[in-house]
């Protein structure tokens, strides 16, 4: 599931595996980069990022706890 990257969203899915990356839009002669979320599910795996996308942050991986 992919969001705008605010801290509301990032609340209600906190601990969840994400991603952040930034993206380009454009449309008609403006154009700007938002930044995005995407979280995923037990067992699910980060997708490699094609086209115009930078990763930001990489949240996937599982902690250990100590």
């Amino acid at each position: 599931m992919s969001y705008d990257n605010v801290p509301a969203i990032r609340d209600l899915y906190r601990g969840a595996p994400h991603i952040v990356y930034d993206i380009g839009y454009s449309a008609a002669k403006s154009s700007k980069q938002g930044s995005e979320v995407m979280f995923f599910g037990p067992g699910l795996i980060a997708p490699k990022l094609v086209g115009p996308i930078t990763l930001s942050e990489d949240h996937t991986r599982q902690r250990k706890s100590a």
